[in-house]
């Protein structure tokens, strides 16, 4: 709701409790904010860790041909063949890709550290805002639920944003 639907929800109200009810308002928009950052968060952090699933996979691949290439290349430096040359440049380039691939998932790690990091902030202060609302005020709450209740019951003609 924008602040002039509250001031047209206020109208009907004495002037004693319409600064509670706004007050009320007001928290209660914070905590529907943070759930939504919460929510876009954790949102966040799956996307994420599905992505670090799918590169882990990759590395532990290229991981597991890394090691059949080096072994190969063994073999071929003692046989002192001339295939030797070829698997060369075949194990550089993989080499140059199993780099790439670390930097990535070391990229991913630290985005996800973070993205954990904010979410669990921004739970533990949406569970503070909630004890301090519970000890402070809890009448506020039994305010809020009757004020959603009687909004229930207005006509559906009307329209709020």
């Amino acid at each position: 709701m924008k602040e002039k639907d509250i001031d047209a929800l206020l109208k009907d109200i004495p002037n004693s409790k319409s600064e509670e009810v706004k007050d009320k308002y007001i928290l209660q928009e914070e905590v529907r904010q943070l759930q939504e950052a919460l929510t876009n968060s954790t949102k966040k952090i799956t996307h994420l860790q599905k992505a670090l699933e799918s590169k882990t996979a990759a590395l532990q691949e290229l991981g597991t041909e890394h090691e059949e290439l080096m072994k190969k290349m063994d073999n071929q430096h003692q046989k002192n063949s001339d295939s030797d040359d070829s698997l060369s440049r075949e194990a550089l380039g993989n080499r140059e890709n199993w780099r790439n691939l670390s930097e990535s998932k070391d990229d991913l790690l630290e985005e996800l550290k973070e993205k954990t990091t904010e979410a669990n902030q921004q739970k533990a202060f949406l569970d503070n805002l909630l004890s301090a609302v519970v000890k402070h005020a809890p009448w506020l709450l039994d305010d809020v639920d009757a004020d959603l209740e009687s909004m229930a019951t207005m006509s559906h003609v009307e329209e709020w944003c």
